[in-house]
């Protein structure tokens, strides 16, 4: 690790100085909706009793809820505290799409495609728009969705664990591969325990596979889909079991059965958690949903915490729109697989990092910014490939900013060195007279560029006599003796 260049350490200054830059007013804000009902009227986290204070913050978000926790004694009702905490997580998942994008660079698909300069500028670019992007700013300043910003993180880092687990395996990158695989697993299950939609980041691992590595095995495959189902029963069983809406006291809390029911079908009645619509509702409404997100990314304008979509009841001509943008962006994953990997990733990461939240899976708002927090590492990387692109079509700022080129760094780049200029010495003994030497020359003097051996008198010029003189200096040249020479001449050498 010390062998990083300075300009890797620099790139990582500059980004977390952009992050802070962006994200200071966000110490200036209050506690806002459920910061309220969650944080500062929560009796049981007053009085100390961890178990009780977590069922009202979210138990089955447990690692958020302990940070939310120690935070609330630490800081009491001061903001400014949890936004710390918030931020700093949230610098985490950055520098998590830095190192996701060099580690990307550096396996046997991309490796040797660009200098180190150019894995730089692209590991930059991604970390950056993940960092700053406006659309962030709901997941990382709303208080009690810290949970979003630490499943985020902790998911970034499995991945990036992983794909260097990889890296080892293939020899790539020095090292045993079991010890990233081990972090990977644990970072994956820290996500989980933070916000139930890192239940995707096996299909992520597996694209990441088919994506950098070739496709995978069968036994990978099966693996890889016995550990996603077990990853999603244990979330919905943890999920259904454990979630206890905000109700009015003296309620009765349901049954676990009664949960499931209710998660199944929708629209019962007595209770908040019947806000929520049926799936095919849901599924309808957020075809309708991933147009704003992509408008957003482009045009952040219009953000809001609480955007106004209307259920979609029935199918219809927005719908039908929506569904071929999302056939569009798979095939679009599908067909730029082997000349853009980055891209490809990328837009899968983007899908199925909403899969959960903006499925079939019901919930009470159909549309929230915060659900795109988890995406935005896929459109980082998607970013970052096209900026990375126009910085290898700029010679100049390449140049400026990548120092010495052909070189493989320590984030493995390294991309196949520009052939070599002549040295100065070989340009040096490169004599003027070479271009008009004649080119079948018995003599075997003007064979090559380099260090050839000066003929005696230099060929004769066309014209007014020109033919005669051949013509003598030949007949001279037949009629002469032959004088012994040292070796065998250039034409016996050939011969033999």
């Amino acid at each position: 690790m010390s062998a990083r260049p300075p300009r890797v350490w620099l790139a990582l200054a500059l980004l977390c100085l952009a992050t802070l830059a962006a994200y200071a007013p966000s110490f200036l804000v209050p506690f806002q909706f459920d910061d309220y009902g969650r944080i500062a009227s929560n009796e049981a986290l007053q009085r100390g009793e961890l178990l009780a204070a977590l069922g009202w913050l979210g138990n089955s978000r447990l690692l958020a809820s302990l940070t939310l926790w120690v935070d609330y004694h630490i800081y009491g009702d001061a903001p400014a505290g949890y936004h710390l905490l918030s931020l700093a997580l949230h610098l985490v998942a950055a520098c998590g799409v830095f190192a996701l994008a060099a580690a990307l660079c550096a396996t046997p698909r991309l490796r040797g495609r660009g200098t180190p300069a150019y894995v730089l500028a692209l590991a930059t670019a991604a970390a950056l728009v993940f960092a700053v992007h406006p659309i962030q700013s709901e997941a990382v300043a709303y208080i009690i969705q810290r949970s979003a910003v630490m499943a985020a993180a902790f998911y970034v880092w499995a991945v990036v664990c992983y794909v260097r687990g990889r890296n080892r395996a293939r020899g790539v990158e020095p090292g045993t591969p079991r010890p990233m695989y081990a972090a990977a697993a644990v970072l994956g299950l820290a996500a989980l325990l933070s916000k139930e939609n890192a239940a995707t980041l096996p299909l992520v691992l597996l694209a990441a596979e088919w994506i950098f590595f070739g496709r995978p095995r069968r036994r990978l495959l099966l693996a890889g889909a016995a550990l996603l189902l077990a990853v999603v029963g244990s979330v919905t069983l943890l999920k259904v079991s454990l979630f206890n809406p905000l109700r009015p006291s003296g309620e009765p809390y349901f049954t676990f059965w009664r949960r499931v029911e209710l998660s199944m079908t929708g629209y019962a009645t007595g209770s908040t958690l019947t806000m929520t619509p049926p799936a095919a509702v849901y599924a309808r409404t957020q075809t309708t949903v991933l147009p704003r997100y992509l408008g957003l990314l482009v045009a952040p304008w219009g953000l809001n915490v609480d955007h106004d979509v209307p259920w979609q009841s029935a199918f219809s001509a927005s719908t039908a729109a929506g569904l071929l943008l999302v056939a569009a962006l798979v095939a679009a994953a599908l067909a730029s697989a082997r000349r853009a990997p980055l891209v490809s990733f990328g837009l899968w990461w983007f899908l199925l990092a909403l899969a959960v939240e903006s499925s079939v899976v019901p919930l009470a708002d159909a549309m929230a910014e915060r659900r795109l927090y988890l995406a935005m590492p896929g459109v980082g990387l998607a970013a970052g490939s096209g900026f990375a692109a126009l910085w290898r079509r700029a010679p100049r700022l390449a140049t400026a900013g990548g120092g010495v080129r052909g070189r493989r760094g320590a984030w493995g780049g390294g991309g196949a060195p520009r052939r070599p200029a002549p040295p100065p010495a070989a340009r040096w003994r490169s004599p003027p007279w070479w271009r008009s030497a004649p080119r079948a020359s018995s003599s075997g003097r003007a064979r090559s560029p380099c260090g050839a051996t000066r003929p005696t008198s230099r060929p004769a010029r066309r014209g007014r006599g020109s033919t005669s003189a051949s013509r003598t200096n030949s007949r001279d040249a037949s009629t002469a003796p032959s004088m012994p020479t040292a070796g065998p001449s250039p034409s016996s050498r050939r011969t033999s």
